[in-house]
């Protein structure tokens, strides 16, 4: 099995560090059936540091120190480019992620285990959150309506509507988790995702319309316009480390930025 991961990282390199070590560790316990190539997009503009790549040593890996902002998946679209999107295409699974994450070691193990289906598009894995202690996924189980994208955009219009829901409604709620049984969901966190070869023969190319944030309803209308699937498969599992960089964020531009992917990704709704 041949796995291409895109990880881009913004002023987080002790966290990329201890995401390298556990890439390798989950690779141990893979039988030594899984290749793997890396390509991590350095987006940091200030305090530059090297990367140490060492213990990375089973597989291969490129640093592109970009050292401008290009957003995440700006940054994912560049690797991309330079890769070249015939060759993406070639991967049984090519993974986005941020690097504030740890796998576990049987991530790839359990991935090697998926049933095989033409049917899947993305494979939602659990990503646990340490501050939260709870699963990020499912992040999105049903397609949202136009009227629910509204209510978004009016949330982060004025972000002390925002600020109610984060710490009134959010914190509380009982999260409602997909079925083992019936695994099938809108869309997974954007922190990682996993796409099949089946989805990237479709979609290696692609511009994102915004700076940050709405990739899960992005890559949600993408998965869905192929006729494709995205599965919640929580024994393949993740560490957050509560966004290392997006976390510094003021509320305001939080909002902002949100508000202004959300005005973007609506027009996949507007017809309905």
């Amino acid at each position: 099995m041949r796995i291409l991961i895109l990880s881009v990282n913004y002023n987080s390199y002790y966290e990329l560090k201890n995401f390298l070590h556990s890439i390798e560790t989950a690779l141990q316990y893979a039988q030594n059936v899984i290749s793997v190539d890396l390509m991590i997009a350095d987006n940091t503009t200030n305090n530059i540091m090297s990367i140490d790549t060492s213990s990375f040593q089973k597989n291969k890996i490129e640093i592109f120190t970009f050292h401008e902002n290009l957003g995440y998946m700006g940054a994912i679209e560049k690797l991309i480019e330079i890769k070249g999107p015939d060759s993406v295409k070639g991967y049984d699974y090519t993974i986005l992620s941020n690097v504030d994450l740890l796998l576990t070691e049987e991530f790839f193990a359990n991935l090697l285990n998926i049933p095989t289906t033409k049917n899947i598009g993305w494979v939602a894995p659990q990503i646990f959150s340490l501050s939260e202690k709870r699963d990020r996924n499912p992040k999105i189980i049903s397609r949202p309506s136009a009227k629910r994208i509204q209510l978004l955009l009016l949330m982060y219009k004025y972000p002390i509507l925002y600020r109610l829901y984060s710490e009134l409604v959010y914190r509380f709620r009982n999260k409602k988790l997909a079925s083992p049984t019936n695994n099938k969901i809108y869309a997974g966190h954007g922190s990682l995702m996993i796409f099949t070869k089946a989805f990237m023969k479709d979609h290696a190319s692609f511009k994102f319309p915004s700076f940050l944030f709405g990739e899960e309803i992005f890559f949600g209308e993408l998965v869905r316009s192929s006729n494709l699937q995205v599965v919640y498969m929580p024994q393949i599992a993740v560490q957050d480390i509560d966004h290392a960089s997006t976390s510094k964020l003021k509320r305001k531009n939080y909002c902002k930025m949100n508000y202004e992917s959300l005005k973007k990704l609506k027009l996949f709704f507007e017809n309905e």
